[in-house]
């Protein structure tokens, strides 16, 4: 029904000559043009009126603009109706009440959004945009709302094509009328504010009167029109009745709007008052109002406190009472501009002296201000006392007079230059006598006959000047040390420190500000302290080298010792005898440990250890180490857990001796401090490094100890080595070979719960030499075939002669029958040419392990080695 109803209202006649055109009557037109232009006029001088309010009329500010709304609306809706009053189309037109009431509404709402925009101090594109669409659709719905009140004997249809224009144009003239308030700023200072009221108001006028008839252009009457239709007579007394009752409520509100923005200027103007009453009577400063003739009119609170005299007591009296130099006064004081022209006073405060009532003399501090009032000039004086200043200013010069005392007698030199080096100081303390054998007098003031600068040996002048122009260039503060010639000849070592300062004003250097002390006797201590430790040097040298050469002398003897007691031990002995030989091997192994620890730190101490860097199998090498020492671990009821992370590269480039060396003595110490649990040994790759961690469960380490426990002959208790033997060397040993490769260890524990050991080393991949090219083999001779303990080429290498003999001599192995010759069969059975390189390696490390007679390893080595070929798949 509605849609239908919609079509109908917006389809042309099927007859174009049902159409009737009506024509508009001037004087009426007009009338509603300027009927849009007051009411914005006054529209805009209440707003005018709402933002002259201060924040506290907040209230008064919202019935401003409310009372303004009503105004503009009521003068938009009867532009609206009057401009339908000149609408002529000889037919007679009335107009229901209810809808031409309800069409004030909209009319309202679009004043109310229209005020409250250009209410705005600023406006910006956003709530312009959206005021004009509101506006727009206000009066747009307020027009057609009016011309649905019509009865008439016509039909009433819309083009709707020029209805779509109208809403388009009261958009955008709605949005010219909001925004040409804020458009005429510009021209503030060339027009008057009438002027541009009434352009702004003129421009909104014709806005809306433009969306009225752009409305009224869309409007198509249907019908034929009675026989004998006239135009209808009354249209012109009611269009003046309602400009009339529109002119009167809008002079009404803008009436009542004057009266409380005149109350409000009232209250205003009483809190002034007060506030410049309070303020007077409160502010430090004496405040003295006097006229031309120099007779007191007021007197504040602080003026009587400063003169002694109450405002009663001196009010209407002559100010000359106060003067203390009334001649100076009338020559060149207040005197002089009180008796002259009054555009010549100087508001420049200036310092003066004033007569108290007990006849004082008090200094204060004078500054005057001219009022030009109708009938007189009055003219105001602000009086400070400055006898509290002057205090202070006498307090400062005993200050500075005290610091300069305090220079003079500190242990060094003082001093303020400027930018360059060869300058005379500005500033330099009486010190400098001390120093140099010249008074100060020779480098500051009007006879300065020396420069500080041309004291400086020659050899340290470059340096000097150098060093001062770094810090100048970097705004740095800076410390120096030179020789100095002294007025005796003799040299003196010296040390200045000193920074640029800057302008509080400007970002320049304008000094540089320092300190200069005598560093003779200091630098004499220095010198010898270095000999001193020139000289503990090389007694540490001769130390060192004393225990490595002493040390290689015991090893040897000592060989022979375990070589003896292995031979004894290989015979028939008693069980006595046995336990005895048992115990002198044991305790030389121990002893040969501990020369070979302190072998390696003499040499490591010296600097004698340099790496051999090869390229070497990471990989192969932690699955050694974890079964050379899986025999021991497993003889504690221990686990060694390996983690390799797989994007590690397998292959690397460095010093594989040392790098077996350092997780040797890390899983070492694991297993031994180990009671019960799992060590775990892990290697992985981090932001180009090798990272290798050796974890494990046993008694840990105090938090205190942590750093000392890579001393030497040190171990995490003074307990531990009784408890469970060693000398402590295993992790300085370590410390300095991660070192000499370019790495770093460290350890963290929690007691109790174990020990993380942590290595980071640089990594360098290497490339597998099983993928190299083959054109690479050209590049030198093949390496000569693996020997056996005897020296002699070994056979070919049979895997399944191999694993026959692994599962015969494991058994014996285990139950410690295995001898030299056991030994040396293996070697000669078990290699061979074409043997894997794995296995090559296990051979060799077993043969270094009896020739260092370390016997446990090399069983502990050979046992994880049989175990594995013993395991193999035929």
């Amino acid at each position: 029904m509605n849609i239908h109803l919609l079509q109908h209202l917006f389809s042309p006649p099927d007859d174009p000559s049902l159409i009737n055109y009506g024509t508009y009557s001037p004087p009426l037109v007009a009338l509603s043009i300027l009927v849009a232009i007051f009411s914005s006029w006054m529209a805009l001088q209440v707003v005018g009126l709402a933002h002259a309010s201060t924040s506290r009329g907040r209230a008064l500010r919202i019935v401003m603009l409310g009372s303004g709304s009503l105004a503009l609306g009521c003068g938009v809706w009867a532009m609206h109706f009057i401009g339908m009053l000149a609408f002529n189309l000889c037919t007679v037109v009335d107009y229901d009440p209810g809808t031409t009431l309800l069409s004030v509404l909209p009319s309202l709402g679009a004043s109310c959004v229209a005020l409250a925009i250009i209410s705005r101090s600023q406006l910006t594109t956003a709530p312009l945009l959206t005021g004009g669409l509101l506006v727009g659709a206000g009066i747009g719905a307020m027009h057609y709302t009016g011309m649905a009140a019509m009865r008439l004997d016509l039909a009433l249809r819309y083009d709707p094509r020029m209805f779509a224009l109208s809403i388009v144009v009261a958009v955008v003239l709605a949005t010219l009328a909001l925004w040409i308030r804020f458009g005429l700023r510009n021209l503030r200072g060339r027009l008057h504010r009438h002027v541009l009221g009434l352009i702004s108001a003129s421009v909104m006028g014709c806005a809306i009167a433009g969306m009225h008839y752009t409305g009224m252009a869309a409007a198509r009457f249907v019908g034929r029109l009675p026989a004998g239709a006239v135009p209808e007579q009354r249209g012109i007394y009611l269009a003046l009745a309602i400009t009339l009752i529109t002119v009167a409520i809008t002079i009404f509100i803008m009436s009542a709007n004057g009266l409380l923005r005149y109350r409000e200027l009232f209250r205003q103007k009483s809190e002034s008052e007060s506030w410049m009453r309070a303020l007077l009577t409160t502010t430090i400063d004496g405040v003295i109002t006097i006229d031309r003739a120099g007779t007191i009119h007021e007197f504040n609170v602080s003026a009587e406190r400063i003169f002694g005299w109450t405002r009663g007591q001196i009010v209407g009296r002559d100010i000359r009472l106060l003067m203390a130099d009334q001649e100076r006064a009338e020559r060149e004081g207040l005197l002089k501009y009180l008796g002259g022209d009054a555009a010549t006073l100087t508001t420049k405060g200036r310092e003066v002296l004033g007569v108290r009532k007990d006849g004082a003399i008090v200094p204060i501090r004078l500054a005057v201000g001219h009022a030009t009032l109708a009938e007189r000039d009055l003219f105001v004086l602000f009086i400070t006392d400055i006898t509290e200043r002057r205090a202070i200013m006498q307090a400062l010069r005993d200050s500075e007079l005290q610091l300069r005392s305090l220079i003079g007698n500190i242990p060094g030199i003082s001093f303020r230059s400027s930018m360059e080096f060869d300058a005379p100081p500005l500033f330099i303390s009486d010190g400098i006598e001390r120093l140099t054998g010249h008074p100060a007098s020779d480098f500051t003031g009007a006879g300065r006959t020396r420069k500080l600068s041309s004291l400086i040996m020659p050899e340290d002048r470059a340096g000097v000047a150098a060093e001062i122009g770094r810090s100048i260039a970097a705004l740095a503060p800076y410390k120096v040390e030179y020789r100095i010639v002294h007025a005796d000849g003799g040299t003196r070592w010296v040390w200045e420190n000193g920074a640029v300062t800057r302008d509080e004003d400007r970002p320049e250097i304008v000094w540089i500000d320092g300190v200069i002390l005598d560093i003779t006797e200091r630098h004499q201590m220095e010198q010898e302290l270095r000999k001193a430790k020139e000289i503990a040097e090389q007694a540490a040298a001769a130390r060192a080298s004393f225990v490595a050469n002493m040390s290689h002398e015991i090893r040897t003897p000592l060989n022979a010792i375990l070589g003896f007691t292995k031979v004894l031990l290989d015979t028939d002995l008693d069980a006595s005898q046995r336990h005895q030989l048992g115990t002198v091997h044991k305790a030389g192994r121990s002893l040969l440990r501990l020369l070979n620890g302190v072998l390696d730190t003499a040499k490591l101490d010296k600097g004698a250890v340099e790496l051999e860097n090869e390229d070497y199998n990471l990989a192969e090498l932690i699955d050694e180490l974890a079964s050379t020492f899986g025999g021991n671990a497993r003889n504690k009821g221990l686990r060694i857990d390996v983690d390799y992370d797989a994007a590690l590269p397998a292959w690397l480039h460095g010093d594989q001796l040392r790098m077996r060396q350092v997780i040797g003595n890390l899983v070492d110490n694991a297993i031994k401090f180990t009671e019960a649990g799992t060590v775990t040994l892990r290697a992985r790759g981090d932001d180009g490094c090798l990272c290798i961690e050796v974890r494990d469960t046993g008694i840990g380490i105090a938090p205190e100890r942590l750093q000392a426990i890579f001393d030497q002959f040190t171990q995490a208790d003074a307990s531990m080595t009784r408890r469970f033997g060693g000398t402590g060397l295993g992790t300085t040993i370590s410390r300095q070979l991660v070192t000499l490769m370019g790495g770093r260890i460290w350890a963290e524990s929690t007691p109790g719960q174990g020990a993380i050991f942590h290595v980071r080393l640089p990594l360098e991949a290497a490339r597998d030499p099983h993928t190299r090219h083959a054109g690479d083999a050209l590049q030198g001779p093949a390496p000569p075939p693996p020997r056996t303990a005897a020296g002699t080429p070994p056979a070919a290498y049979d895997a399944a002669l191999v694993r026959a003999k692994a599962g015969q001599l494991l058994p014996a192995l285990k139950r410690g029958e295995l001898n030299d010759a056991a030994l040396a069969a293996l070697a000669a059975g078990i290699g061979g040419a074409g043997a894997p390189a794995a296995l090559t390696r296990q051979l060799a490390d077993i043969e270094n392990a009896l020739n260092e007679f370390d016997l446990p390893l090399a069983h502990a080595t050979l046992e994880a080695m049989l175990e594995s070929l013993a395991e193999e798949n035929p």
